[in-house]
């Protein structure tokens, strides 16, 4: 008996087996609000299913009264379900593509990208067959309408079939075919899944908290203080103020269910139809709670005076709400002052009115409007939930986290301040306690997609993009309507390289928003990263126009604070275009309004290329580092023009990056290999990264070897506080026998420390510390002109001599500097206040061999001259720069410095051993005027006087004034007086003009100094001395002028004009001096999207010389042309490009020694450059 029984269970088992089997799990529940259920095929009772719940082929799932769900499918698809829908989930179509689903009745909203298997859906009127997109069905016993969001989708039946794209719509009846219509707004097909905030409380309850009995209000003292137990006993009898009390207490708890059932349809009032209208909008019935509120405006009219305000305050306050979701502003403002008008100390007005400010970006409004509530009633929990959002809004990261915990203290349930508390972590850096927080937020409603949203973001945060974008787009099923999280979806799919599903997401952004630039500028990446430089150009202008958007968009919630979007790869857009001047324009705009802004100082830092601004732009690359936050970004590649499309991550998140980058150049025979690795956690940054350069010339006895070392850190363990450490070294050795100096060699350890500490929203405080030690040595053949005075037989003869040397020079300096800098950036005022001090110990030693002289005398003797200097200096700087922002269309600076020096005497053979003091204040006056959208004009007057050494460069003091550079590399001491005046203007977005002058006094003390050779062949001894002979001032007159034009042909082709004119004098009569240079450049380039781009440009050179110090006087004009081919490895990979200078091998004279333009080669050059992220 017992065999035969083993046998059957055995027999049972294997039959068994292949249902196991077949079973497969096809979705999941993600969101439920309200009832929803399930059931098996094989089952006729429907069971109650919850959020995480999985199903099966055959499964069934449905939505009650008041209820919706947010289904996800295995394929990736997600479907939202609207109250009173039926779906069922079927086979796998024969073809073996596709998920067959049902849509029994109701209505559905799917979001599809590029899943598995395209769903296919049916209805009983009509299939749908999904091609990656998303659209709205529904269905009822007759008809069946299909919309179209976004995408395409194929409608048929055994009638007919239509496509159907963006903003159509098909509609099928019983027996027909679908028919095509256009659908005015396609978003009002899913008005039903909308988030709607809630904005009424109690006190908007005239009726229910004056007409109470003792009891209900006790119930109602109750509910107020969040007892809610005690609260629903007291509510026990079947009053209508009972069973609003019941119902309200189980709204708070999130049981929307209950708070429906406890509602009777007799005796309903103004009060109970309001009450009604809000709890349908808190479940999407947006229909019903209009006619709910329809029917409350009759009740309305009938109540007494006293009531009529708070409750035509609540009916407007819920239509303007209605109004804001829907995207009508404008019709939402006019209702919410209607709100206020009907009584101004309403909480649904205030609140109403609060969201719609926040509509139209005016968030100091919307905080008034809600501390104007909490005055009144500080206990209102929505009221403190909705002020810590602002307060977050507005940087105010720990006051945010005070009002949502006092919020959540009161009312454990409050979505809300849960989902501020997750942003606030987030923008403290504590990813875990986010996801917490998020955590909670969804198991009292996970109807919010701004819940989603912080998991999605969250969960990037810790390293998992994929689960995070999943998690985003159902944010955006949840609510479809908001562009932001769009836009968000976007980036992480360009994140994942998806770049086609990233655009579609940045589209529909734009449509649904078309005022918030936040969509164009992650679209101007996706563009670049395609080499569809053109577009990238007009996205980023539109995101420059609607900025004032973005800037209070941005930090409503600070979200990962888009440390890459504003990062130096915007700069790139221009930069590829060879719209240079532009990027820097822009840069100067946005530091002028915000000066925090460390993209547009990254931007400067680029964009200056001359040796005349190499103090600029390191100053400029020091602030970008210490202002910024924690962002992978920062650690940029400091090497190779190979990176022309340099990785950026869109996403502040743990990952780690390597570049590779090689150069080979005919010129000198040029090779320099490279590598660099970065990477961050979410609190630590790191990078390490190796240049190596080797050229071994063109001519005999010319290489030169150069290797370089960088290795920095960050760790920002709050939101408040980082640090940055960073040590660099660098050797070069140069032999050049060709040249005047034709040995060196320079060896620079470098360490730098930097702190910042956020003070506030708008303040912030930076420091730093660096040290240094600079060795070289230089050698070369020169002349000296000296006093030789002979001794013989007790007389002496003094004459001239001309000594030819083998100059040699040892120079080790020692330096540090000390920086403190504060800022605040308001809309009244940008103030930068700091100060440095610099400590140096120069030891400079001269031991330069005579090779011969004009008498012979030194011939093959190797008499040696020695020559020393070893002082300490040091400098000392205070400055403020405040910035007023007098009106829209003006900024005007008027600030100024103070700075004291100690300086060597010499810092250039042969060395004096004294030193010299210099103090000076130096105003600094500056106007930016943005006379139009178009036109921005500028001028400034500034003076200053140049550092202790020509080793203090990267210092803290701001580099601009009034949108002009005011940092140049002089020699040290150097007194200037500086008059700037400049326009830019913009046509039409596709062309660009502009024109600026600077005219410079400068001052720089020179010295003469005395040698004195001594020949006693009395006593055979000889003698050399060194002395000050002369100290006096050169004077010179520099003049700057710059102009440029800028066309875009199509949406291919580019072309470039920049015109450059610069002139060097002395004004004094017995050293003169003049250097003059006309530079015209032409440029023309091509960008193919499928990668390749080509480039050429014809630059034109007249060079007029007076008094040169290196090349004979004269003038000479040339032109020069250069051109390449180039690209772009996809999904941001790295370029390869080819190129060749000088094309024509033009030979020609120029004197570069005043640094005044970028180094040019006479010889013809092919270089390769080759780039590569991975």
């Amino acid at each position: 008996m017992n065999k035969q029984l083993k046998n059957v269970l055995l027999l049972t088992f294997i039959f068994l087996i292949p249902n196991f089997a077949i079973a497969e799990q096809v979705a999941s529940l993600f969101s439920a609000q309200g009832t929803v259920e399930a059931k098996s095929a094989n089952s006729n009772s429907w069971k109650a299913v919850v959020k995480g719940d999985k199903f099966e082929t055959h499964h069934t799932v449905r939505t009650l009264a008041n209820s919706r769900a947010g289904l996800l499918l295995t394929d990736g698809t997600l479907i939202r379900l609207n109250e009173n829908s039926l779906l069922s989930f079927k086979d796998i179509t024969q073809q073996g593509d596709e998920r067959e689903l049902e849509l029994v009745s109701g209505e559905a909203f799917f979001f599809s990208r590029k899943p598995k298997r395209f769903p296919k859906i049916d209805t009983s009127n009509v299939s749908a067959a999904v091609r990656g997109t998303e659209f709205v069905v529904r269905t009822d016993s007759s008809t069946t309408s299909i919309t179209v969001l976004e995408g395409s989708v194929e409608a048929s039946n055994q009638h007919g079939q239509v496509q159907l794209k963006s903003g159509e719509l098909a509609l099928t009846k019983n027996g027909q075919a679908p028919t095509k219509q256009l659908v005015a707004n396609p978003t009002d097909a899913v008005q039903w899944a909308l988030n709607y905030p809630a904005v009424v409380s109690l006190s908007d309850f005239p009726g229910l908290t004056s007409s109470s009995s003792a009891k209900q209000k006790e119930g109602i003292s109750l509910l107020n203080a969040r007892d809610l137990k005690k609260a629903k006993q007291a509510f026990d009898d079947s009053s209508w103020q009972s069973q609003m009390g019941r119902s309200f207490t189980a709204y708070i708890q999130g049981d929307t269910q209950s708070a429906f059932a406890e509602l009777s349809e007799q005796n309903l009032n103004a009060d109970t139809l309001l009450y009604a209208a809000s709890l349908n909008l808190s479940v999407g019935n947006v229909d019903k709670a209009n006619a709910l509120l329809e029917k409350a405006l009759q009740q309305i009219d009938k109540s007494n005076k006293t009531q009529a305000g708070a409750l035509s305050a609540n009916y407007f306050a819920q239509k303007a709400i209605i109004a804001l979701v829907s995207g009508d502003k404008e019709l939402a403002r006019q209702l919410a002052e209607k709100s206020r008008s009907a009584n101004g100390s309403s909480s649904a007005a205030l609140v109403a009115s609060s969201y719609v400010a926040q509509g139209y970006f005016e968030l100091e409004h919307a905080k008034n409007y809600i501390e104007k509530l909490l005055e009144t009633d500080p206990q209102n929990e929505f009221a403190l939930s909705r002020l810590a959002e602002l307060q977050l809004a507005f940087g105010e990261i720990d006051q945010a986290l005070e009002s949502a915990q006092k919020a959540y203290q009161i009312n454990p349930y409050n979505n809300i301040s849960q989902n501020t508390l997750g942003f606030a972590y987030l923008v403290k850096y504590k990813a875990k306690e986010a996801l917490s927080a998020f955590s909670e937020a969804l198991k009292t409603n996970d109807t919010n997609g701004l819940t989603f949203l912080g998991m999605g973001l969250a969960t990037i945060r810790t390293g998992d993009l994929e689960s995070g974008r999943k998690l985003l787009e159902e944010a955006v099923i949840i609510e479809p309507n908001i562009s932001l999280y769009r836009s968000y979806l976007g980036k992480a799919f360009f994140e994942e390289d998806k770049s086609e599903l990233a655009s579609r997401e940045y589209n529909r952004a734009i449509n649904l928003d078309q005022k918030d630039p936040t969509p164009y500028l992650y679209r101007a990446y996706d563009h670049l990263a395609n080499n569809r430089v053109v577009d990238a150009l007009k996205d980023t202008e539109k995101s420059i126009e609607l900025n004032d958007n973005r800037a209070v968009f941005r930090s409503r919630l600070l979200l990962d604070q888009d440390a890459a979007v504003r990062s130096a790869g915007l700069a790139e857009v221009f930069n590829s275009l060879g719209f240079n001047r532009v990027a820097v324009i822009e840069a100067i705009k946005s530091i002028n309004k915000d000066y925090g802004n460390y993209s547009a100082h990254r931007f400067l830092s680029d964009s200056y290329n001359t040796i005349l601004l190499n103090d600029a732009s390191l100053s400029e690359r020091s602030i970008a580092n210490l202002i910024a936050p924690l962002s992978f970004n920062l650690f940029n590649n400091p090497g190779t023009e190979a990176s022309v499309n340099e990785f950026n991550s869109l996403f502040e998140r743990p990952e780690d990056r390597t570049n590779l980058a090689f150069t080979a150049s005919s010129l000198d025979d040029r090779l320099i290999p490279e590598i660099f690795h970065a990477g961050r956690t979410e609190k630590f940054g790191y990078f390490f990264g190796f240049e190596s350069a080797a050229a071994d010339g063109s001519k005999d006895n010319n290489y030169s070897r150069d290797y370089r070392f960088r290795a920095s850190g960050q760790y920002q363990p709050t939101y408040e506080d980082r640090f940055i450490v960073e040590g660099r070294y660098k050797h070069q050795t140069r032999i050049n026998s060709n040249a005047e100096i034709d040995d060196t060699k320079f060896e620079v350890w470098e360490g730098e420390l930097g702190y910042s500490r956020v003070l506030s929203p708008t303040s912030k405080v930076i420091a730093q510390a660096t040290f240094r030690d600079t060795r070289d040595h230089l050698g070369g053949d020169d002349s000296r002109i000296v006093d030789l005075d002979l001794v013989k037989f007790g007389d002496t003869f003094e004459t001239g001599e001309t000594l030819f040397l083998r100059e040699f020079a040892r120079e080790d300096v020692r330096d540090t500097r000390l920086s403190l800098q504060y800022y605040n950036s308001t809309e009244i005022a940008s103030i930068v206040f700091g100060g440095e001090a610099y400590f140096a110990k120069p030891h400079r030693r001269e031991i330069s061999t005579i090779k011969d002289d004009d008498f012979s005398v030194f011939t093959d003797l190797n008499r040696i001259i020695r020559s020393e200097t070893k002082q300490n200096i040091s400098s000392q700087d205070l400055y403020l720069y405040p910035t007023f922002h007098v009106t829209d269309w003006l900024d005007f600076t008027a600030g100024g410095s103070y700075t004291n020096l100690e300086l060597e005497r010499r810092e250039v053979l042969p060395f004096l051993d004294d030193k010299r003091g210099k103090n000076r204040w130096n105003p600094k006056l500056g106007a930016t005027v943005y006379a139009t959208p178009e036109l921005t004009i500028r001028t400034a007057y500034f003076e200053g006087l140049r550092k202790s050494a020509l080793e203090d460069v990267g210092d803290l003091e701001p580099t601009l004034v009034g949108g002009f550079n005011q940092t140049f590399t002089d020699f040290s001491g150097t007194e200037s007086r500086n008059y700037g005046a400049g326009f830019d203007y913009k046509f039409s977005g596709s062309t660009y003009f502009g024109a600026e002058g600077l005219h410079r006094d400068t001052i720089e003390e020179s010295t003469l100094t005395r040698t004195l050779v001594t020949l006693d062949f009395d006593t055979l001894a000889e003698d050399i001395d060194l002395s000050l002979l002369d100290q006096f001032d050169t004077h010179f007159n520099q003049e700057f002028v710059s102009a440029y034009l800028y066309h875009v042909f199509t949406s291919r082709v580019v072309g470039t004009i920049d015109y450059a004119w610069s002139m060097s004098e002395t004004t004094d009569s017995d050293a003169f001096q003049e250097i003059e240079l006309h530079k015209v450049a032409l440029g023309l380039k091509y960008f193919d999207p499928s990668g390749w781009f080509t480039f050429s440009t014809a630059t034109w050179r007249q060079q007029d010389r007076n008094g040169s110090f290196f090349f004979e006087d004269g003038n000479n004009n040339f032109w020069i042309i250069d051109a390449g081919l180039g690209y772009r490895i996809p999904d941001r990979h790295g370029s390869v490009v080819f190129k060749v200078t000088n094309l024509f091998d033009r030979d020609f004279t120029f004197d570069q020694s005043l640094g005044f333009d970028e180094f040019i080669s006479t010889d013809v050059a092919a270089e390769l450059l080759f780039s590569l992220n991975f």
